[in-house]
């Protein structure tokens, strides 16, 4: 496996009440961002009340897209909000 410093997103799963971490790889790596993307989608048809999220490495993580019942099971990218001062 890569160095830590090397990994830069995550797949996460709320179940529970707390965001676990599942898998994780490198920001470039598109085979492997496609394989968590899929495997979160037949984790959501298992238990359509579990939610996922891919998020950045950091600690406190940048979500970059979610899947849930709100999203009827499809990846939504998301979007920051930026506030005006």
């Amino acid at each position: 496996m890569s160095a830590r410093s090397d990994i830069e997103h995550q797949l996460q799963i709320n179940n529970s009440g707390a965001w676990k971490t599942l898998a994780a790889w490198p920001r470039d790596d598109d085979d492997k961002r496609s394989n968590a993307l899929n495997a979160a989608r037949f984790l959501y048809y298992c238990d359509q009340r579990a939610k996922f999220r891919i998020a950045t490495c950091e600690t406190i993580p940048k979500v970059l897209r979610e899947l849930n019942n709100t999203t009827r099971g499809l990846w939504r990218i998301r979007r920051t909000v930026r506030m005006r001062a």
